[in-house]
């Protein structure tokens, strides 16, 4: 069974803060060929206020950029340098059904 209140917690560890933010990040990338292309990424990653430079600092790891650069490369896509991401935030409140 699926335990409700969990599924709207921060997903920081360690915080039992309603999770009110969504992250979302936006990219520039070119093709090898030479193409812009602009990407959005819905994130999962779902925070409080408090914790939403956390989830910027945890997508900005080392171990994520690896992560990210090996699917760009699967992709043939080239990897957006480190100024070249924004990062949004949706408010989760707006869309929840009580």
């Amino acid at each position: 069974m699926k335990d409700e209140r969990r599924s709207h917690q921060c997903h920081k560890d360690g915080c039992d803060s309603e999770a009110i933010w969504q992250m979302f990040v936006r990219m520039e990338t070119f093709t090898y060929g030479g193409n812009w292309l602009p990407l959005t990424g819905k994130t999962t990653v779902c925070v409080c206020h408090k914790h939403r430079e956390a989830a910027v600092n945890a997508f900005l790891s080392e171990r994520n950029l690896n992560a990210l650069e090996r699917s760009f490369k699967r992709e043939n896509l080239q990897m957006p340098g480190p100024w070249g991401y924004k990062f949004e935030f949706a408010d989760l409140r707006e869309h929840r059904v009580n």
